[in-house]
């Protein structure tokens, strides 16, 4: 017999179990018992066979499952055990117990490296949020998803209502006319409220002057706000009723210090366009900037002390007439105390007011090359004042 015969033959006593009395000898072929192995071992091969196709369906389903691995390797040992039940209900009529032997092996093999794949994996598993704890974490989010809504809301509607309240203290300024053009620009250290203390004001009058105030209210937000409206209302008013803004100076400190409100620095002005005459009073407050046709540039002394700071305040009034191709910048103090070396910051702006003047640049610009990018501490505001004909 040659060697493939040979090989052939034990390839089938294999699989056939030849020389090997089948197991249904052992149960000496009992109809009731061989059909209970039969029904038992099959319907145990079919239940295995179908539990790797329902957690394959699972896996592909849920990729968010962790531990996938021991998903397949489950799968693998289940079915190495179908495999094992199956040939049970073959050995009984073939004594293939090679076969079985083979197969049980491979079931072992896969068995002993799933137990050794669990084994790491456990404290992991222990460590996973049951399904109770999942349940309170998302009931306290939930909760929190709410209050955040309602946080929300109320940021919305404060936001709504600090606009209608920032386009009232901020005044729309007079349109140009007979040669007098204003430009004036706000920035509060309150980025997220937009309100603070500092403001600016030019109003046109019916006998075709123009009132002009610019100042400081100490604090921010809404209460600096609040505060600041009342001074700057009591400054337009008091300088329109006056002869002397000084004297109109003296009466809003005595208000401030009657009515309890905030300090606040102040620079009012009134021109007239027919004379170029301007008359200003400050209080504690950084003088302009008058730049002339020729971009020379002289700024006053400074004037009385900070308003509501003392009783009986002294402040006067100071004249000046202005040429055609003029400009004045007003400002409050954040545009320059925004550096520590306070000389420097009003040696720089005077540079940059020139320089702004030159190229007829809007407010907006003179603030943006002062700071220069650096931290803004406080409130700013700008107007500039252009006589042009």
């Amino acid at each position: 017999m040659g060697t493939t015969e040979r090989l052939a033959g034990a390839i089938s006593a294999f699989f056939t179990g030849a020389g090997y009395e089948p197991h249904g000898v052992c149960l000496l072929w009992s109809p009731g018992l061989v059909l209970l192995n039969v029904v038992s071992d099959s319907l145990i091969a079919l239940a295995y066979f179908s539990i790797p196709v329902l957690l394959l369906y699972f896996i592909r389903r849920r990729k968010d499952i962790p531990f996938g691995s021991v998903f397949v390797m489950f799968g693998l040992f289940i079915v190495a055990c179908g495999i094992t039940h199956a040939l049970s209900v073959y050995e009984l009529w073939h004594g293939a117990y090679w076969l079985s032997g083979v197969a049980k092996a491979a079931t072992a093999a896969v068995s002993v490296a799933t137990a050794f794949v669990m084994v790491p994996l456990i404290p992991k598993a222990l460590a996973l949020r049951s399904p109770a704890e999942l349940e309170a974490i998302n009931r306290d989010l939930t909760a929190m998803i709410a209050e955040k809504n309602d946080t929300v809301d109320k940021l919305e509607r404060e936001y709504r209502i600090t606009s209608l309240i920032r386009e009232h203290y901020l005044p729309t300024l007079p349109e140009p006319a007979a040669g007098v053009s204003f430009d004036a620009v706000y920035l509060p250290a309150e980025v997220e409220s937009q309100l603070g203390g500092d403001w600016y004001s030019a109003m046109a009058l019916p006998d075709g002057r123009y009132v002009i105030s610019i100042g400081d209210v100490v604090g921010h937000g809404m209460e600096a706000a609040i505060g600041m409206d009342r001074i700057r209302t009591a400054i337009s008013m008091g300088s329109v009723n006056s002869t002397d803004l000084g004297e109109a100076l003296t009466r809003v400190n005595n208000l401030i210090r009657i009515r309890g409100l905030p300090f606040a620095t102040a620079c009012v002005a009134i021109l007239d366009p027919k004379t170029l005459l301007i008359e200003y009073a400050i209080a504690g407050h950084p003088p302009p900037l008058f730049v002339s046709p020729e971009l020379t540039l002289t700024q006053p002394e400074s004037g009385g002390p900070l308003l509501g700071a003392v009783q009986d305040g002294a402040y006067r009034s100071r004249v000046c007439r202005l040429a055609v191709g003029s400009r004045v910048v007003f400002f409050t103090d954040g545009l320059i105390e925004f550096s520590r070396n306070l000389p420097a910051g009003e040696a720089r702006l005077n540079a940059i007011v020139c320089q702004a003047v030159q190229r007829k640049s809007p407010a907006s610009e003179i603030v943006d090359l002062t700071l220069s990018g650096a931290q803004r501490p406080d409130d700013i505001a700008v107007l500039v004042l252009s006589i042009d004909r």
